[in-house]
């Protein structure tokens, strides 16, 4: 992938972290969706018109002033590699936590992405997720 390519990762994360969803997704193809994961052992599937809703659902978990910051981008050949981290301050008590984003570009437009904590328990604390308990079979 050429430093363009990679330009362009980070340009089109920076833009979803900041909001500016217009432009995010103009740099996603049409028939894209995302697989997501998280502490619940069920994938989410997210639609290219369900994304703003998605992404904006995070910040009603860890309030308004969700910050967020693209720090790795990583490309070989049509993949690409994101990590963003995000920071936020909640009833007094900061949180962290960061996400790994794995996309593959068609087009310069991201044509596959599956995101995932990197740390689930971090995850899930920042966000005040509880997982329930499920018995394993034996």
């Amino acid at each position: 992938m050429t430093q363009t390519q990679i330009d362009r990762t980070y340009e089109l994360f920076e833009s979803l972290t900041h909001g500016a969803f217009e432009h995010f997704l103009s740099g996603c193809a049409e028939d894209l969706y995302v697989t997501v994961r998280g502490t619940d052992p069920t994938t989410t599937y997210v639609s290219k018109s369900e994304i703003v809703d998605w992404y904006e659902s995070m910040e009603s978990l860890a309030g308004p002033e969700l910050n967020s910051a693209v720090e790795v981008v990583q490309c070989a050949g049509t993949k690409s590699v994101v990590v963003v981290h995000y920071d936020f301050e909640r009833d007094g008590t900061d949180h962290a936590f960061a996400m790994v984003h794995l996309c593959t570009l068609r087009d310069s437009q991201i044509a596959s992405w599956t995101t995932f904590p990197l740390n689930l328990a971090d995850f899930a604390r920042a966000l005040g997720i509880r997982r329930t308990v499920e018995p394993q079979l034996v």
